[in-house]
């Protein structure tokens, strides 16, 4: 039963047109080609939907603990 959801859930959302590969320090062509091929198997989908806006609410706190910082 779970693993029937994630599929939903993986089928729903994980495709092509969803996704965000970053390569740091490669050549752009290559990249782009080893990326394309590694991932062709994925269905092309449709974009996400960018009905609500996004609110950030991070941030970062220190807090105090026996001399050393904790970060939260």
């Amino acid at each position: 039963a779970d693993h029937v959801a994630l599929q939903k859930y993986r089928d729903r959302f994980l495709n092509r047109n969803n996704a965000v590969v970053v390569g740091v320090g490669v050549e752009h062509e290559l990249f782009v080609a080893e990326t394309e091929a590694a991932f062709a198997g994925l269905p092309s989908g449709s974009a996400a939907s960018n009905s609500s806006k996004t609110v950030y609410v991070g941030g970062e706190s220190h807090v105090e603990s026996d001399g050393e910082p904790l970060f939260v």
